[in-house]
């Protein structure tokens, strides 16, 4: 299966899709409509973690890019979005996830593109803690 979409509750609701070769841009919605159906189940806040381990499908990458974006953009119960693309390995899904969240105009400090999934775990429980006095 191409995407996979999981919810692990470590405390702070996360919910994950991978995303494995071969996938087609249809592929590719159904998984994001399934991870705002996931964040939309309650109203606690949740973490939505996308890991990528392919390169975008042919087509127009920036049209499908933009509609995911703009599809999980109003789901108010995410409190931050993590595109886990490693630099090395995927640099030109890197630039352009970043191209895409200027143009869907994403609040920089909700939306982040990580190398790993861990830093998007480490992220996560760093703006989970509450704040000394």
């Amino acid at each position: 299966m191409p995407v996979q979409v999981t919810y692990n509750n470590v405390g702070q609701g996360t919910i994950r899709m991978d995303i494995m070769a071969p996938i087609t841009w249809y592929q590719y919605h159904d998984g994001i409509n399934d991870v705002v159906a996931l964040a939309r189940q309650d109203n606690s806040p949740k973490y939505f973690i996308m890991t990528a381990n392919t390169d975008v499908p042919r087509d127009n990458p920036l049209f499908h890019l933009r509609h995911a974006m703009q599809t999980v953009k109003p789901v108010a119960q995410l409190q931050g979005v993590y595109i886990v693309l490693p630099g090395t390995k995927l640099p030109f899904a890197r630039s352009l996830t970043r191209l895409v969240f200027r143009l869907a105009s994403v609040d920089r400090q909700q939306y982040h593109v990580v190398d790993s999934y861990e830093a998007a775990l480490r992220d996560i429980q760093r703006k989970s803690m509450p704040n000394p006095l």
